[in-house]
């Protein structure tokens, strides 16, 4: 039996005397052989001791009209009748498959999508909640719970298929989150949404914006596009030279900032970050870097389209250098897959934990190979029922990210397969997508990884602990299924072509009722196609995939190549027939429930108590922190020194020189069954004397140059709210005790809002002249928001800079920007003082603290 046909179980009645089905009414063309009973049908599946039906009262209607039921408890009761009615229009794009509960899913999307196409939306974070009217054409909200626009959002979304469906409210969409700063006019940026720490630099993932906007411009025609174009590229290379300042590491060539989408702190990282995020902000990302990499690629095409040649080439440049770094730092070999995630400087080890948006991203974009694509593809875990996002899990952590399956991220991991040519991760993830779809009668914002549950109790870990009806990306992620899969679209500047990838499972358990598949009224730029997929025979087998025998456009026998928009005419038809492929099926892998959870779980981080000087070396201690059937690994510096190591204490055979030199160490633990690791333990050194030096509040040393406001208040005395545009601090005749590399961090408070979310987190400029007035060292810290205004804390850290014990150093802190800075948030009304002062970059400063890094590789990223 084939992995499809033992997830679900499907039946397919009609009532009453034979008549011939037309799979697509439009003109009779497609006309199927299958004779079925009269005009009414239904269809049903079986999935997980819940059924989905739906029955149509005219299957030979030129517009379907579709009446979904399901026995699932539905997420917030919604629809209380536990069905509801989709009717075909004359705007949509038709599915005849066969298969009625597959048409009716895809009119269930674009019915959803209608539902998020709005005229205004709101959020409580901005103009106190009132709504904000959209230009002509509108915009997208991205779901029936989170009715505001965002970037990751709809940037994926338009990219899965809205910019093909409506790419007018696409393009609305995307310019709203495109921003002027408040300060300074004619400066377009990105938008960074809320979040962790207070927003921007800890999230970096706003470049992802060009994923969706790349598919506008490959939708939009005349002076649209290239109204479009230019307003994109302005915003894209100006967001580009912000991030190369303040999130690029010269060092190792990539970009510092939180995993894109997995912005729930302790759902993907270590637990001990969750109130301390500047180590999510110093760490990196597999999927941040991709997108730095996917949007200097678009900044360099466009670049090229505008004759800009310098600019073109050094965007390329960069977006090349890019993905070798990717390739360096991240992928494992030995396990056959990209690392989701490196370490902060402190700890700047590629840690194995897995992220299928990154990995899929990484093989779409190309910077990964083939050879790379079809290493992941066999190697990423799934459960039964679909691709978790992360693996392994987190323990003791709520379900949301955790344990869960992400619509969107399944879309994006078929597109990968399709690259990967693995027949087996389509058939499982397609399936995925259309039982989640279709037991709850909407395209859901997440499951349980293990049920495909859109709840799942489990105490105080229960969840997922939000879920929304009709989420923009998951709408999407279906309609990308439907016509980028199994029709097989593809699009690029040059026009668009169909390569349907259809594997002999979907072809014997889900399409066995028809020889053949058609899509109708499909709109591009003005033009109306329509697909018609000839299928071979069904044999019965379900290994393998079929491949293009041949395609016609309107009659003509083409290539694979993409058509032109001038070579189209005002109606056309493709038609492709298949023939047999592969008969084996690529390997994919599939943990299966044994009732170890080990087998799902990752083991907590140990906690590092001491490490001390004894007997001429380093010794390491630490917890286990509850954990048991467990060894442990150590990291040195970024490097693993000892492994498989079964006791909470460790001493470093190579640590004598400790009095010269600094060592840095983490620990992770290791379940000895499944092998699964944990996070790293916060990083914990030994530096020798004179190796660290805090100028703080009363040193003579420290000076404001305007006189800042300064106070003894909560516990220290500080220079109070500092930071406004125009502030100035300065460490003044700086002289090091010992020539090396140093990094500097500032001493502050910063409770401007949340842990979790706003706008401010307080970003600042770091210059360092030497005693000549010559700047030789340039760079940026933030300073996340804290738990409250007890909490002190250390910034982000700078780059490494030589300083020399000969010399006399003037280090200056002044204004960078935030996203307060921007246009886009002077709505927003949860950062206090953001009425009054409309600009917040502020904090308390209490100084600053230099650490001395000789014997650190430049590679660990300072």
């Amino acid at each position: 039996m084939s992995a499809l046909s033992k997830k679900i179980s499907k039946t397919f009645s009609f009532i009453g005397q034979c008549f011939t089905f037309l799979l697509v009414p439009y003109s009779g063309v497609f006309a199927d052989t299958m004779t079925v009973g009269s005009n009414s049908g239904s269809d049903s599946l079986s999935f997980n001791g819940n059924t989905a039906t739906v029955s149509v009262p005219d299957v030979n209607a030129q517009y379907r009209s579709y009446t979904l039921s399901t026995t699932e408890n539905l997420r917030d009761n919604i629809p209380a009748t536990n069905s509801l009615t989709i009717n075909e229009g004359n705007s949509d794009i038709i599915i005849r498959s066969g298969d009625l509960l597959f048409d009716a899913l895809f009119s269930l999307a674009l019915h959803e999508n209608d539902e998020n196409s709005v005229s205004e939306i709101s959020d409580n974070a901005y103009n106190e909640g009132n709504p904000i009217q959209a230009p002509p054409g509108g915009y997208f909200e991205t779901g029936r719970k989170w009715t505001y626009v965002w970037t990751r959002d709809t940037a994926y979304a338009v990219d899965l298929g809205l910019a093909l469906i409506d790419p007018i409210r696409s393009r609305n969409s995307l310019a709203f989150k495109l921003s002027d700063r408040r300060d300074v006019s004619g400066a377009p940026e990105i938008i960074q949404d809320t979040g962790t720490g207070g927003s921007w630099p800890l999230s970096t993932d706003r470049v992802i914006w060009a994923i969706g906007a790349r598919e506008v411009l490959r939708q939009l025609t005349g002076s649209a596009r290239i109204h479009f174009r230019d307003t994109a590229y302005t915003a894209m290379v100006n967001t580009i030279a912000s991030d190369r300042l303040v999130v690029f590491d010269p060092n190792d060539g990539l970009y510092t900032g939180e995993q894109s989408f997995l912005d729930w702190r302790e759902q993907s990282y270590a637990s001990w970050t969750a109130k301390d995020t500047v180590h999510i902000g110093m760490s990196k990302s597999l999927s941040t870097n991709v997108a730095h990499f996917i949007i200097l690629e678009l900044a360099a095409d466009l670049a090229s389209e505008k004759e800009l040649t310098h600019e073109a080439t050094q965007y390329q440049a960069w977006a090349n250098n890019l993905k070798t770094a990717i390739n360096a730092n991240f992928w494992l070999a030995d396990k056959g897959l990209y690392a989701g995630l490196i370490g902060s400087p402190l700890d700047s080890s590629a840690i194995e934990k897995y992220d299928l948006l990154g990995l899929s991203l990484a093989i779409i974009s190309g910077v990964a190979d083939q050879a790379k694509a079809e290493q992941i593809m066999a190697n990423y875990p799934h459960s039964e029922v679909g691709p978790p996002v992360i693996w392994p899990q987190q323990p003791f952590t709520p379900i949301y990210h955790n344990r869960g399956i992400w619509p969107f991220v399944t879309a994006y991991s078929l597109r990968a397969a399709k690259v990967a040519h693995n027949d087996s991760v389509i058939t499982h993830n397609v399936m995925s997508l259309i039982n989640g779809s279709a037991i709850n009668l909407s395209n859901m914002e997440n499951f349980e990884f293990i049920s495909l549950g859109n709840y799942v109790e489990d105490g105080e870990y229960s969840g997922p602990v939000i879920n929304s009806q009709r989420q923009l990306w998951s709408v999407a992620a279906y309609i990308s299924m439907t016509l980028d899969i199994i029709f097989g679209m593809e699009t690029d500047e040059s026009g668009i072509r169909f390569l349907p990838f259809i594997t002999k499972d979907l072809r014997t358990n889900l399409f066995s009722n028809s020889s053949r598949l058609a899509l109708s009224n499909l709109n591009y730029k003005g033009k109306t196609i329509s697909v018609l997929i000839n299928l071979p025979d069904t044999d019965g087998l379900t290994d393998g995939y079929y491949d293009i025998q041949s395609i016609q456009l309107n009659g003509s026998t083409i290539s694979t190549d993409f058509v032109s928009e001038s070579a189209l005419q005002s109606s056309n038809v493709f038609e492709i027939t298949l023939t047999q492929g592969p008969t084996r099926s690529k390997p994919m892998t599939i943990v299966k429930d044994t009732g170890d959870w080990r087998e799902f779980f990752a083991p907590r981080e140990p906690s590092i108590t001491s490490v001390i000087a004894s007997s001429g070396l380093l010794t390491v201690n630490f917890t286990a922190n509850g954990e048991t059937s467990v060894v442990f690994n150590i990291y040195r510096n970024g490097t693993k020194v000892a492994s498989g190591i079964n006791t909470t204490s460790w001493t470093d055979p190579n640590s004598s020189n400790y009095h010269n030199e600094v060592y840095l160490y983490s620990v992770e633990a290791e379940f000895t069954r499944s092998g699964h690791v944990s996070h790293h333990s916060r990083a914990q050194g030994f530096w020798p004397a004179n190796t660290v030096e805090s100028i703080t509040f009363g040193d003579a040393r420290l000076v404001s140059l305007d006189r800042a406001s300064s106070e003894l208040n909560h516990g220290r005395w500080h220079f109070n709210n500092w930071g406004k545009p125009h502030e100035v601090l300065e460490v003044q005749n700086f002289n090091p005790i010992r020539s090396g590399n140093y990094s500097l961090q500032v001493i502050y408070a910063n409770a401007m809002g949340p842990v979790n979310t706003g706008v401010t987190a307080s970003v600042k400029r770091i210059e360092i002249f030497n005693s000549e007035n010559v700047k030789i060292h340039e760079d940026v810290v933030y300073m996340p928001h804290l738990p409250d205004w007890q909490t002190w804390s250390e910034s982000s850290l700078i780059n490494e800079v030589f300083l020399n014990d000969s010399e006399i150093y003037q280090i200056r802190i002044s204004d960078y920007r935030n996203m307060s800075y921007f246009e886009h948030n002077r709505l927003y009304n949860l950062a206090p003082g953001q009425s009054e002062t409309p600009i917040n970059n502020r904090a308390n400063i209490e100084g600053i603290k230099l650490l001395f890094l000789n014997n650190i590789p430049n590679t660990n990223g300072f």
